[in-house]
């Protein structure tokens, strides 16, 4: 008897196969189960922008280039998590961001802090 190969197999399994069609059920009775679309939460979570890692809040224009020249800013606040500040950057700005904290109005990228050499002490 020949040898049938993996995807061969395969195909005759799923050809052999049966779809259920898509229902609901309760949460509860979910377990097991596969979701068959998606899952969208009620609410954003979390509920404000914020930062996945220790690092430094920039606006991407002034690091755009970074890659190619080294690019210095200058640290107008430091920002721990649980922070109502949301101080103002200007271009050539920056903020010291921890994981967790609020992004800055003003800025649209982190620099995580293990890309970054820091100039003045801690």
């Amino acid at each position: 008897m020949p040898m049938t190969t993996v995807a061969d197999q395969l195909e005759r399994v799923l050809a052999a196969t049966g779809v259920l069609d898509p229902h609901a059920v309760p949460l509860a009775d979910a377990f097991g189960r596969r979701v068959a679309g998606p899952v969208h939460a009620i609410v954003p979570i979390p509920l404000w922008r914020n930062s996945a890692m220790d690092g430094y809040a920039v606006r991407h224009d002034d690091v755009a280039h970074a890659g190619t020249d080294p690019v210095t800013l200058r640290v107008v606040e430091d920002l721990p998590a649980g922070s109502a500040l949301d101080p103002a950057l200007a271009p050539g700005e920056c903020a010291r961001i921890m994981t967790g904290a609020v992004l800055p109005t003003d800025a649209d990228t982190i620099v995580q802090l293990e890309h970054t050499d820091r100039l003045d002490p801690l």
